[in-house]
């Protein structure tokens, strides 16, 4: 599965969690999603993955689902240490 190539959504929940805890908006989520590293790769349409990646001195963590050869972002968990 292709996961760069898929296009890629965000949830209302994660919207917030960007806005509240990192100050980013989707431009910034989508080049943190593309250069990070897949801690969890989704093997199937429906299986969960992870990303992560650390952005000055916080790690950010993008928890995701890919459904309908779309990917959802789920949540965006972080802070000084995941």
């Amino acid at each position: 599965m292709k996961l760069h190539t898929l296009p890629i959504k965000i949830t209302k929940h994660a919207a917030l969690r960007l806005i509240n805890r990192f100050d980013m908006n989707s431009e910034e989520l989508h080049h943190v999603f593309k250069t990070g590293k897949f801690t969890k790769r989704p093997k199937k349409n429906g299986d969960i993955g992870i990303v992560e990646r650390k952005i000055g001195k916080k790690d950010i963590k993008i928890v995701f689902k890919v459904y309908d050869d779309t990917i959802w972002i789920i949540t965006v968990e972080g802070g000084a240490k995941i």
